[in-house]
């Protein structure tokens, strides 16, 4: 009777899927702290000891192997040597692939438990986190390293985020079938985008697709951290047809299986294997798990590991306690952290001095208001030994502001009652448009009405571009209805319709002088804009006419006003231009010879001009030009070439 229970159970154990499943290992993190460098690889060490302890079929890692997305070589040196340890052997693999290998690991071609040239006793299978997620020339990640040594199978790479094909691994071991789908790190507002545009495909077996039991593995965030719904991965954007999901990249261990909501489907958060932040999230045990699949069943058991540094966390409000003075503060917390610490040594059964393995984390938030705050490291030097974190045991707040029945804060409430004093508060962004630009007579491009809409967009909307963009539209608007009038032909019909709505100043046309350089606009009698059909050779004037129009505007602007100073001095004062003949007249006639003695400003002066180069006699040099100007045709350019004599 003994030999066939034996028989039998021997037979439903070669139908049962056993899979270790982990998340978040993040090798590496604080690797060059004394204390707590080896935290990471002493945890993932556990969980492979676990898994060879379990006999289970194969490792699956949710994503976040490496801390960093460019590994020390030391940390790439020692990941090695634990897969190599435990990877590596005479084990047999109880399970095959079915599916296509040379689209679920296209770099390797083939499941590293069948390369010839390698002998794996335990397969690992492993996507990338958002610390080691692919970048750089070839898109290649730290995990692509240990994929291509055949330490790990490498899956769920995403090539194109815009149109994503999800592959699942088919495996088999006696009747069960296992689906594996899995899905990298993405930038979680990217692959938000790409659900909701339906461009996430899953790809189903082409035969018995319904006695597979679909597993899904991904690495994203799943609950809202902020404002932004974009920012998280919903559990009602996956597909219904799944069995169960292992939600990576959450810190908080929340192995326990939960049903989703809508949806069919279980939801197991494994959480991480070592405390990257003083969170309260971390506070919680952490655990991995041994998954059991047969058929269409499944069954979760939780193991705890014992290597992860404890750590406790308490919130503090100073205004509570009685009889506190600044003086005491310091007193207080140390008595705090001596009464966690205790507490450890009871949850954890630790009868010896804390060791170097054993020191916890203990994280103290402190609210201080109304109390001053003192040095962190002036109370974790009492704790040196003792705490593993003992430069950063407390972090201080301030409560928040007051707030009303309505939700408001004090300051909020003072801004609204500061609002409220004035007029215009409740007047509507029309009202208050036209009533500060106070426009007597319609504008040609822009009305009052236009602007409001604008403005409103701008303060309502908070639509930065809202003013200009309406501006360029309004013009392109203008330039497109003026083109289109078959009645304007040239430039001085479009002036004279422009004259019927602008006020033109008196004193257009202006001669702008700038640090000696004389500015001259010149407008060409040509239409500004080609979008109709060309006008006829008989409406344009001819080419000498047009030269002939701006040589005359250039010569009128050309000439300026004299103005005498106190000192009897001409000069030609900046910003004083003329346009017209009657202020021409008026300007003092200037001889060539009091020219020379104008006073100007500094910044107007010429540099002294270079005399000619002379011989030994005395007497200039003939036949010898100063400068001679050559073309460079090869370059389009004019260069000055100096003659040796210079």
């Amino acid at each position: 009777m003994d030999s066939q229970g034996d028989k039998k159970t021997e037979q439903s154990s070669n139908d049962v899927f056993r899979i270790l499943v982990a998340t978040d290992n993040h090798l590496g993190y604080l690797e060059n702290d004394r204390i707590r460098g080896n935290d990471s690889f002493r945890s993932f060490e556990e969980i492979f000891r676990i898994a060879k302890a379990s006999k289970v079929d194969f490792v699956l890692l949710g994503g976040d192997l490496f801390h960093d997305n460019k590994p020390s070589r030391a940390t790439l040196v020692r990941a090695s040597n634990i897969l190599r340890k435990y990877c590596l052997g005479d084990d047999p693999v109880m399970f095959e692939i079915l599916s296509d290998q040379t689209i679920n690991f296209p770099d390797t071609a083939c499941v590293n438990y069948e390369d010839p040239n390698y002998n794996i006793g335990l397969p690992v299978f492993s996507i990338h986190g958002n610390h080691d997620d692919p970048s750089g020339v070839g898109g290649y990640s730290a995990v692509d390293l240990l994929g291509c040594c055949n330490f790990v199978n490498y899956f769920g790479k995403a090539t194109n985020i815009n149109d994503i094909k999800l592959f699942p691994i088919l495996m088999q071991k006696g009747t069960s079938k296992l689906a594996l789908y899995g899905l990298g790190s993405i930038r979680d507002e990217r692959l938000h985008r790409t659900f909701q545009s339906k461009k996430v495909q899953w790809v189903r077996p082409a035969e018995d697709k319904e006695d597979y039991f679909n597993l899904f593995v991904l690495h994203q965030n799943r609950l809202r951290r902020s404002q932004y719904y974009k920012n998280a991965i919903s559990e009602a954007m996956l597909p219904g047809f799944l069995d169960m999901v292992v939600w990576g990249h959450e810190h908080e261990c929340l192995i326990e299986p939960e049903e989703s909501l809508g949806k069919n489907y279980f939801v197991s958060q494994p959480g991480s294997s070592i405390a990257t932040s003083l969170s309260q999230g971390e506070t919680r045990p952490k655990h991995v798990g041994i998954l059991e699949i047969k058929g269409d069943q499944y069954r979760l058991t939780k193991v705890r590991l014992k290597t992860v540094r404890p750590f406790m966390m308490r919130d503090v409000i100073l205004g509570e306690v009685e009889d506190l003075d600044d003086s005491g503060v310091l007193k207080y917390l140390e008595v705090i952290v001596e009464e966690m610490l205790e507490n450890i040594r009871n949850d954890y059964g630790i009868e010896t001095a804390f060791t170097k393995e054993t020191m916890p984390l203990i994280r103290i938030r402190v609210d201080h208001t109304g109390f001053k705050k003192i040095s962190p490291s002036k109370l974790g030097q009492n704790f040196v030994g003792k705490v593993a974190n003992h430069d950063d045991i407390v972090s201080f707040h301030r409560k928040a502001q007051k707030k009303d029945s309505d939700g408001k804060s004090l300051a909020q409430i003072e801004i609204d009652n500061l609002l409220a004093s004035r007029d215009d508060y409740k007047t509507p962004i029309h009202g208050r448009v036209t009533k500060h630009l106070k426009i007597s007579e319609d504008m040609s491009v822009l009305t009052d009405k236009t602007i409001a809409d604008y403005v409103q967009c701008f303060v309502e909307k908070m639509e930065k571009c809202a003013i200009l963009d309406g501006f360029e539209k309004e013009v392109e608007a203008k330039k497109k209805a003026l083109v289109m009038d078959r009645s304007i032909n040239t430039k001085k019909d479009i002036d004279s319709i422009v004259a019927d709505k602008l006020i033109i100043p008196e004193q257009d046309d202006q001669l702008l002088v700038e640090n000696g350089d004389e500015k001259i606009m010149e407008i060409e009698d040509e239409p500004s804009l080609s979008i109709s059909a060309p006008l006829s050779r008989q409406s344009q004037p001819s080419r000498q006419v047009r030269r002939s129009q701006r040589s005359e505007r250039s010569q009128r602007n050309r000439e300026v006003v004299v103005v005498e100073d106190e000192s009897g001095s001409d000069y030609v004062p900046a910003g004083v231009l003329c346009d017209d003949s009657e202020s021409i007249s008026d300007a003092k006639e200037i001889e060539p010879s009091s020219r020379s003695s104008c006073s100007k400003p500094p910044s107007r002066s010429k540099p002294p001009s270079r005399s000619k180069p002379k011989n030994a006699s005395g007497k200039k040099r003939k036949g010898t030009p100063v400068a001679t100007t050559r073309r460079n045709k090869r370059q389009g350019s004019i260069k000055q070439y100096m003659s040796p004599g210079v």
